[in-house]
């Protein structure tokens, strides 16, 4: 508590004027021109859920109570080069996995499997197709519009410059800029039903929409609707009216800027509670991730394993063992 207090007042009086957020913003310009670099991140979600949820799916309410991803990465995007090591699960059950990927395709090795999963053939989940979906439906001129309204959701009250400080990566101690920016509900609301109304009038958005198969979960099957089908607009409307549901309690961005002004460390802390007809599932959400850049720019040696036929697996193989592995419903 006596560290909240002390943050607030900082904010409070630490002056926050255009050259924070101009230095900022020229800060995540040039961080998106990184080429090669090792990452980590550490992403935590806690969930409360409703009682009646709670007590009826109990399985799936404690499978998902919280849920914890860290990965440590390397990439080179001249080469479309990356291999991540990753870790994730909850409280009764994780899952280690190796991401492999390559200028012509793509590996994940499952090692409680021993094996490898081809990411160019997982179209088919037993009589699923999922092909459709490998299309994105944001063009882009889509995704610069998002990019534009995020950078000037910004202004110069949510930036806060808390000046010099030395943090601790795996290349050592390295001094930094640390900048604090906070957002509102209204903020975020006011983002999320810009980018919902610019989809809506997205011509080719509808278009790769209408050509998803749509799915139910219907006595542990997977059912596709054939009795009616479901537009873009129509589901960018429902998520406008689920989004009325959700109220933000804090978002809050703490970066690191070292003297190159490269961006090495984010740390989000997100808190979301819920109302109307989402509240009838999970009652709030708390959220933390610590994102990690190191090695910037630096030529990375990659150790692709050499990988046999007799080595490959099926999405369904990995599904099957996993699902043996989870606890049983009493």
């Amino acid at each position: 508590m006596k560290k909240l207090l002390l943050l607030i007042l900082m904010l409070l009086l630490v002056s926050c004027d255009q050259d924070a957020l101009n230095y900022y913003m020229e800060a995540g310009v040039k961080t998106d021109t990184i080429d090669r670099a090792k990452t980590t991140l550490d992403l935590k979600v806690d969930m409360s859920f409703n009682d009646d949820f709670q007590e009826e799916y109990a399985s799936i309410a404690d499978l998902l109570s919280f849920i914890q991803y860290k990965s440590n990465s390397a990439y080179d995007k001249t080469t479309q080069e990356k291999i991540t090591y990753q870790y994730l699960g909850s409280e009764g059950i994780g899952v280690d996995t190796t991401y492999y990927q390559f200028s012509d395709g793509s590996y994940l090795r499952v090692p409680f499997v021993g094996k490898y999963l081809d990411f160019n053939q997982i179209e088919m989940i037993g009589e699923t197709d999922f092909s459709a979906y490998s299309k994105s439906p944001l063009t882009e001129e889509a995704l610069s519009f998002i990019e534009e309204k995020w950078m000037a959701l910004v202004n110069e009250e949510d930036v806060v410059n808390l000046g010099n400080e030395v943090i601790d990566t795996p290349e050592g101690e390295v001094k930094v800029k640390k900048f604090v920016v906070t957002l509102s509900n209204e903020q975020l609301h006011d983002f999320l039903n810009d980018v919902i109304e610019y989809l809506k009038s997205d011509q080719y958005f509808n278009e790769v929409f209408r050509s998803y198969p749509l799915y139910n979960l219907e006595d542990d099957e997977l059912v596709e609707f054939d009795a009616f089908e479901i537009t873009g607009q129509d589901w960018l409307n429902n998520m406008s009216e689920l989004l009325e549901d959700i109220i933000v309690n804090r978002f809050k961005m703490t970066t690191y800027i070292d003297i190159d002004q490269y961006i090495i460390e984010s740390k989000y802390e997100v808190s979301l509670n819920f109302v109307g007809i989402l509240e009838t599932i999970i009652e709030s959400l708390e959220l933390e991730a610590n994102y990690q850049m190191y090695d910037l720019h630096e030529k990375i040696q990659f150790d692709f394993p050499s990988i046999a036929e007799e080595q490959m697996t099926t999405i369904e193989e990995v599904l099957e063992i996993f699902e043996d592995a989870l606890p049983n419903e009493e």
